[in-house]
């Protein structure tokens, strides 16, 4: 397994952190609503949750903005569908027993097909399935200001994820769950 990689400062507010651990606790509550086959593909690409505008297998992401519309309207679209049926909220805790963090910096990505080539967890632009997406999180690392795309990933499928990430550049990895759990917890 690869190991965290602590170089990224997540720079979120309070309010953004609020946000963030509500919709860890949407992404575990969805999977275990809707988990089904072991076929990442099928399950972590819901049509339902699928955004409007992605990349093409020829074309990368155009700017940061369409990332953080597409992820905002994957978070927006499962908090709604998840509304609209009779479920409780996993809370916190177990929602993040469930996962681990997977971070994608799309200044670092080089758009070369390796993860996508050696599993079919990620898309040709290195991206988890969109049911996975969180939020996007100013970050810093190396002491630049980036913008880290984060998901949510089942346990499910750490390994068949982590098969993609060895063969990966280093603009996907995982997040240490220590930079992301809370020290005083939000009311469930």
């Amino acid at each position: 397994m690869r190991p965290f990689v602590s170089s990224y400062r997540l720079d979120t507010d309070p309010t953004g952190l609020a946000e963030l651990y509500l919709r860890i606790r949407e992404a575990a509550t969805w999977w275990s609503v809707k988990a089904c086959s072991p076929d990442p593909v099928a399950c972590l690409r819901s049509p339902e949750l699928k955004p409007a505008r992605l990349p093409t297998e020829e074309h990368h992401w155009p700017d940061n903005a369409v990332v953080r519309d597409s992820v905002e309207f994957v978070a927006r679209r499962r908090r709604e569908l998840l509304n609209a049926v009779p479920v409780s909220l996993l809370s916190l805790d177990s929602a993040m027993d469930q996962c681990r963090f997977l971070g994608h910096d799309l200044g670092l990505c080089t758009y070369d097909d390796l993860p996508y080539s050696s599993t079919p967890f990620f898309d040709h632009q290195d991206n988890a399935g969109w049911n996975s997406w969180l939020q996007c999180i100013p970050a810093v690392a190396f002491g630049s200001a980036v913008l880290l795309t984060l998901s949510w990933i089942p346990v499910t499928f750490v390994e068949i994820a982590d098969h993609g990430l060895c063969t990966s550049t280093d603009c996907v990895f995982w997040v240490d769950p220590e930079t992301i759990r809370p020290t005083i917890y939000p009311s469930d």
